[in-house]
């Protein structure tokens, strides 16, 4: 998270369904030296970030609001990106906590469900400010927790907070997305037995949460050919690293609509393949849902140092069960030869040119 966004102003609430116990805010803080320790204020700034600037996984996930009438929250956390009063802003507030209380079963822990409008200041001055709206909940550690809610906070250490708190973010969104300007919304709900994940996105937010990038890509494969499966339609393993260096040529993310253009180009499934079922199958019938990878997903893995995805490959053949063999694309690709419904590896280095490991 950019260090020129800040906390403009929040409200915490205090929520456990399992003891029917409900504390709605009563004032409106702020982050500033005057109102919050230094120290507590990176402690909130820290929650935030980790919502921010997390990678997508399976708890991880960019999503869109749901069409009306599943509109509450996004009509609210709209009118609090608004220039709005402290009293308006605690009023839209405890709108919010009084529907995520009312959409909380009771076997979800209790917590704090703070409410934070953010703001971040344009690098160029002749730009507007943009304003982020972040819904954290975060478990407490025990009832004394409950302190948090009122101004009480503004007088609290760091010390005192980590005792009350879990310095991990249990559910939140942070409204818009932070990296995708198509998507309303970043959404983490971190599920435990005991913590059903659906209430918070589907429930309470309203939305509806894409499968994450990385969980697109891993299934991809694996679903092209369950698909080929059910409509009879040809699947070769040999095809595949054609397909993924093709997609790549094209330089623009994958969506359902460009795979199922590109599978046609290609033949890939043969002269049968209709691309209008193709695309109702992954909406409906599919792990992946509708598809919009970024392309740098089937190039490298996102982060600091880019990395490159390798093509694995493992074996079903009962003689080679437990052989696993990965690596880059074009090299994996140059070791395969197909023939007469046969695939051979073909590596060969001198004795020194690799290492054997027990694992």
């Amino acid at each position: 998270m950019d260090t020129d966004i800040t906390i403009d102003r929040f409200t915490v609430h205090y929520i456990d369904r399992s003891n029917k116990r409900y504390e709605r805010a009563k004032c409106v803080l702020r982050d500033t030296q005057a109102e919050l320790n230094e120290s507590v204020s990176k402690f909130l700034h820290k929650l935030i970030s980790d919502v921010w600037d997390a990678e997508e996984s399976g708890k991880i996930n960019s999503a869109r609001f749901s069409e009306p009438p599943n509109d509450f929250v996004a009509k609210i956390v709209a009118q609090m990106s608004q220039p709005l009063s402290d009293a308006e802003f605690l009023n839209e507030s405890i709108r919010l906590s009084d529907c995520l209380n009312e959409k909380t079963p009771g076997s979800a822990s209790p917590g704090l469900f703070g409410v934070f409008r953010l703001v971040q200041k344009p690098k160029d001055k002749r730009k507007k400010e943009r304003v982020y709206i972040a819904l954290l909940k975060i478990q407490a550690k025990n009832e004394s927790f409950i302190k948090l809610k009122s101004a009480a906070i503004t007088q609290m250490t760091i010390g005192a907070i980590k005792n009350l708190l879990l310095d991990k973010i249990q559910k939140g969104a942070i409204y818009p997305h932070p990296n995708k300007e198509n998507y309303d919304l970043k959404v983490v709900d971190k599920q435990t037995p005991d913590e059903p994940a659906i209430y918070f996105s589907k429930h309470f937010l309203g939305c509806e949460v894409k499968r994450s990038d990385d969980i697109q890509v891993h299934s991809l494969i694996s679903e092209l050919e369950s698909y080929a499966r059910t409509r009879k339609l040809p699947f070769s393993n040999k095809n595949v690293p054609g397909l993924i260096k093709h997609l790549i040529t094209q330089k623009h993310d994958v969506t359902t609509a460009s795979l199922a253009n590109n599978l046609d180009t290609l033949a890939f499934f043969g002269k049968d393949f209709k691309k209008n079922d193709f695309v109702s199958f992954i909406a409906k019938d599919s792990k992946l849902g509708p598809l919009d990878i970024p392309i740098q997903y089937f190039e490298e893995h996102p982060g600091t140092k880019p990395k490159q995805r390798m093509l694995g490959l493992k074996f079903n053949d009962p003689k080679y069960l437990g052989i696993e063999i990965s690596g880059p694309l074009d090299l994996i690709n140059s070791l395969l030869t197909f023939q007469d419904g046969f695939v051979t590896f073909s590596i060969r280095t001198n004795q020194n040119g690799f290492r054997i490991e027990w694992k």
